[in-house]
């Protein structure tokens, strides 16, 4: 059985603990909106503890893969895209995963997410609305003295970023290298 792809000097049974975390939020998200703080702190608590207990290059593993998740991820969250359970999922998953793990599964889980988001634009009739605000976007971008038009987000649209993110997650553990 190959070894999944966690942070240098991770355990393995961290993964398979990221990956009942990652499934239990992704239920939580689908059935209330939410990925809850007794769910994420407690596993990025435990993503540090067991890191530490590991020596000095999996504490600065595990930290590296807190920054990119930060970096990549808090401006979602900033910018309304992202709610803070799924940025604190993210973040206890970059405390296993590591850098290079967490970009991996940032570009994976962002490619589900933008895949679920078409398949709700065509679910809800919407695609064709979006296709002509993102023309209008990019003819304001290109046409001069023209004031930029941003594509609408429409909130009344929930998808649930948990679900992605424990696809992804699933990918990565299995070996998915891209």
């Amino acid at each position: 059985m190959a070894l999944m792809p966690l942070a240098p000097g991770m355990p393995q049974w961290m993964g398979w603990l990221s990956g009942a975390v990652a499934a239990i939020a992704a239920v939580t998200d689908y059935r209330t909106g939410k990925i809850y703080n007794w769910l994420t702190l407690p596993a990025l608590l435990a993503g540090l503890v067991v890191a530490v207990a590991n020596g000095v290059p999996t504490m600065v593993a595990a930290l590296q893969g807190v920054g990119v998740a930060g970096l990549i991820f808090l401006p979602m969250f900033f910018t309304g895209i992202l709610g803070g359970g799924d940025v604190k999922l993210l973040l206890a998953l970059g405390t296993i995963l590591g850098a290079q793990g967490i970009f991996l599964l940032s570009l994976v889980t962002i490619l589900i997410a933008g895949a679920g988001a078409v398949a709700l634009l065509f679910k809800h009739r919407r695609a064709g609305i979006f296709v002509n605000q993102l023309a209008m976007f990019f003819r304001s971008v290109f046409t001069p003295g023209l004031a930029l038009q941003w594509p609408k987000l429409n909130r009344d649209i929930k998808a649930p970023f948990g679900i992605a993110i424990f696809f992804g997650l699933l990918y990565i553990l299995a070996g998915g290298r891209g």
